[in-house]
């Protein structure tokens, strides 16, 4: 995400005028050994769900927010009942404290929620994962938010990335790759196709990018979009 940022240079506020990307502040709760290094880039580590943390690192005039923690909150707690506590920690309470600090801003955001496929509710279904029922959660609440002129919202679902480990079945299909690259499973595995639709993560950083620039939805309204995924050989993926 920060690599596409960079690329792009700037972005659209909310007025839709395209200004030019000056501040990226960075912040997790853990950061790899090796950093994307730009000098617009500020990494700040720390739990985000404590109250008040959020709202020092952004100030007053944060133009845009990518909310990417919700992905693979059910996967990161697992799926016992007594986990739940830790994917609502994850998704919901994070999103909650994102939103008390967005607040604080001299004007409403843009943000740009990354959601997943397994979100989706109609009358027929319900989210059948801790993901998805965590995310709809997420996506209800910036929707109200949205309506009450607090941010102005987009959210993405995503498809299962590849790599990531933003969902189960791509646990799965790691370990399974692992397993043809190194000989343990048979090239016949190779050939089938992926069981969900599967998407990479830079795919899914220009797809956050172009939701970001969207023109903004109505008034009160927030808008969810679908990147669509596709099924494709699992050998194709284990090529280098």
């Amino acid at each position: 995400m920060l690599r596409a940022i960079v690329a792009r240079g700037a972005l659209a506020r909310g007025d839709a005028d395209p200004m030019p990307v000056r501040r990226i502040i960075a912040v997790d709760r853990t950061q790899p050994a090796e950093l994307f290094l730009d000098g617009r880039i500020e990494y700040v580590r720390g739990d985000y769900e404590q109250p008040r943390f959020l709202a020092r690192v952004m100030g007053m005039i944060t133009d845009s927010i990518f909310h990417l923690s919700a992905l693979g909150a059910g996967l990161r707690a697992g799926t016992q009942i007594e986990d739940l506590d830790t994917a609502l920690l994850y998704s919901l309470d994070t999103t909650r404290t994102l939103l008390d600090a967005c607040r604080f801003q001299t004007a409403p955001p843009k943000l740009v929620f990354a959601s997943t496929v397994q979100a989706s509710i109609d009358r027929a279904s319900l989210p059948q994962s801790t993901d998805g029922v965590c995310a709809a959660m997420c996506e209800l609440l910036l929707v109200e938010c949205a309506r009450r002129g607090l941010v102005d919202a987009r959210c993405l679902r995503l498809p299962c990335l590849v790599g990531n480990r933003s969902c189960a079945q791509g646990v799965e299909l790691e370990a399974l790759l692992a397993d043809i690259a190194a000989g343990r499973a048979p090239p016949e595995a190779g050939q089938a196709l992926t069981a969900v639709g599967i998407g990479l993560p830079d795919e899914a950083a220009a797809a956050l990018l172009e939701a970001h620039e969207l023109p903004r939805a109505p008034p009160g309204e927030a808008r969810i979009t679908e990147m669509p995924g596709r099924f494709v050989r699992i050998g194709d993926l284990a090529q280098p």
